[in-house]
């Protein structure tokens, strides 16, 4: 039996909730739903709920799981910017592997800046990704910053800072279980 379609809203403390344009058009258009079908619905912040779908392009909730707690540690991902083509697919595969957040790093060859409203499209694509792989945790794609900046606030929150090398070169060890509730990998 296949799994229900998963659908990112803002609040799943209603009876009826109202769906996104873009979540009504996938679920009418694409997958052909009609009133009746099963759906999930998530809040990006661990909830989780059962729903029916409605033909007024909202869902009726059935039934609503207790709320997950985020995974720890909680695992950021500094990155220096590739070309946008090559960002787009790195937002959805660090979402899909569990990423909490995206960071995206200045970096002296790598692409200039990301505008907002770039930024608002790749985390739309990270929410897609979330609602496909099935995560119950929203990634927030972050505005780049200087890696000065990120390890500042690394160190403010005691996060372990773990920095990813090419093999043959010093790198930093592996991450001791259970040490930090945050950790910054800078890639």
């Amino acid at each position: 039996m296949a799994l229900p379609p998963r659908c990112l809203v803002d609040d799943l403390r209603a009876e009826e909730v109202l769906l996104p344009p873009e979540a009504q058009h996938h679920l009418a258009r694409v997958l052909r739903l009609r009133s009746g079908d099963a759906i999930e619905l998530v809040d990006g912040r661990g909830g989780l709920a059962h729903a029916s779908l409605a033909a007024s392009g909202a869902a009726r909730i059935v039934a609503r799981e207790p709320t997950a707690a985020p995974d720890e540690p909680r695992v950021e991902l500094a990155v220096a910017m590739p070309r946008l083509t090559r960002l787009e697919w790195l937002v959805e595969k660090a979402c899909e592997l569990g990423a909490a957040r995206l960071r995206l790093l200045y970096t002296r060859y790598g692409e200039r800046d990301v505008n907002p409203t770039r930024l608002f499209r790749l985390q739309r694509l990270a929410d897609e990704a979330l609602a496909q792989c099935r995560r119950l945790h929203r990634m927030e794609v972050v505005a780049a910053a200087t890696l000065d900046s990120v390890l500042a606030a690394g160190a403010a929150s005691q996060a372990e800072v773990w920095f990813a090398a090419p093999p043959g070169q010093s790198g930093a060890s592996a991450p001791r279980a259970g040490a930090a509730r945050r950790a910054v990998l800078a890639l």
